[in-house]
């Protein structure tokens, strides 16, 4: 009787330290709050385009696509057509999906009137 108790008793001390251990950790947010902030054009929505769209092949003002990336009013003008593409995951072609602050600011600047600021 004495053997089947020990691991029991055994067991029980492994779990309660298991889960006692992990009562004060916090989880941390590992991308920046993106919530409640104000997006600017030259800021926050510009370098975007400028690192994932206006490059060569892509939307340059060297090629003839859709909207000229590094053009406030291209931008302006097909927002919600950039967004739903980019929210969709189709954009940016061939370097995944945009990390979801990224699209959350660019709905931010469309929602706060797109301006040019």
């Amino acid at each position: 009787m004495k053997q089947k108790i020990v691991p029991i008793i055994a067991l029980c001390i492994f779990f309660l330290t298991l889960f006692s251990s992990c009562a004060e950790d916090k989880l941390v947010d590992l991308e920046p709050a993106c919530e409640n902030i104000t997006v600017r054009f030259a800021v926050d929505i510009a370098p975007i385009f400028s690192t994932n769209c206006d490059i060569s092949g892509c939307h340059s003002a060297s090629t003839n696509n859709v909207y000229d990336a590094s053009d406030y009013n291209s931008i302006a003008n097909n927002a919600e057509r950039i967004y739903n593409a980019l929210n969709a995951g189709i954009m940016p072609q061939g370097k995944g999906r945009l990390p979801e602050c990224e699209i959350q600011k660019i709905r931010s600047w469309i929602d706060a009137g797109k301006l040019n600021n």
